[in-house]
């Protein structure tokens, strides 16, 4: 997916925005960062429901949607420590575990990175993107929840995804 630079990307953003989420992708960071440049904003977890759009459509359809995204083996790594798999099973289960998620709908860390087929949902909205890893370079742009992921990802840690991903 070809980006566009960070600063084209926010000055075409509305007033009036809904993050519609994507779950350790920096969706905090984002929603304190708008905030504090006088943006109002509201997020939702839906980008993982099948029935996102619906929701979006019915309840916030005056907000233009945007939909942070990160390097979708950093994320997969921040969920499986952030929200304690890493304590219930191994990295390897985790990348197969594949039940719903009473929040953000589908649950397998795997799909969820095939951001393709999540956008594709969205593209009668005019859905903006934007990257984790871009954002972080605008100074002044804040990192919410940092302090909670304290294991470091192994090279080994990171293949496996790696390989669960790319198949």
């Amino acid at each position: 997916m070809e980006r566009e630079p960070i600063m084209a990307q926010s000055q075409k953003t509305e007033n009036k925005i809904v993050i519609i989420g994507a779950p350790k992708c920096g969706q905090n960071s984002l929603l304190k960062y708008y905030k504090s440049i006088g943006k109002d904003v509201t997020r939702i977890e839906e980008i993982f429901k099948e029935d996102g759009v619906a929701r979006y459509e019915k309840e916030f359809a005056d907000r233009k949607p945007v939909l942070i995204l990160r390097d979708n083996i950093d994320r997969i790594w921040s969920n499986y420590n952030f929200f304690g798999y890493k304590d219930s099973m191994t990295l390897k289960e985790y990348l197969k575990y594949d039940k719903p998620h009473n929040v953000i709908g589908e649950g397998n860390p795997v799909k969820q990175g095939r951001y393709q087929y999540w956008i594709n949902k969205w593209k009668d909205h005019d859905l903006e993107i934007v990257y984790l890893e871009d954002l972080q370079k605008l100074e002044g742009f804040p990192h919410e929840n940092s302090t909670k992921l304290n294991t470091p990802m192994t090279d080994k840690d990171r293949v496996m995804i790696k390989e669960a991903v790319t198949q």
